[in-house]
This record gives C-alpha cells, sequence and structure tokens, in this order.
C-alpha cells in the first residue's frame, strides 16, 4: 500500500491506493463529523448537509461562514 502526502498554499492533500488505510482515515478523521453529518468547505463557507428523518429520505442544508 502507497501513501503520499503534500501541503502547499491551497492546502493538504493526501494521496493513497487505500481509502481505507489507517493513514488516511486518520487525516480525514477530523473532517467526517459524527457519521450523519456531511461537511464540504468552499472558500470562507461551509455547506452542511444532514438527515432530516431517520431514513435519510429528507436532507436539510445549511450554509454557514467559517
Amino acid at each position: 500500500m502507497r501513501t503520499s502526502r503534500r501541503t502547499d498554499a491551497g492546502g493538504r492533500w493526501i494521496v493513497t491506493d487505500s481509502f481505507l488505510s489507517d493513514e488516511a482515515r486518520e487525516a480525514a478523521d477530523p473532517f467526517l463529523g459524527d457519521g450523519t453529518l456531511w461537511r464540504q468547505r468552499f472558500g470562507a463557507h461551509e455547506v452542511r448537509i444532514a438527515p432530516r428523518d431517520r431514513q435519510g429520505f429528507t436532507l436539510d442544508f445549511e450554509i454557514r461562514p467559517v
């Protein structure tokens, strides 16, 4: 399994042939939330998507500054 890291002005990059590796999971863990929330950052704003119902058929979207 190969994994490499690179940091530049645009952020931190992790290139791996297995997203299930411990190193990939450790790097992504702070951004994963509690398993029910998906967060995506766009510049100075963050989009949060969470299930509104138990089955996840209806979603809540929130856009907020970070």
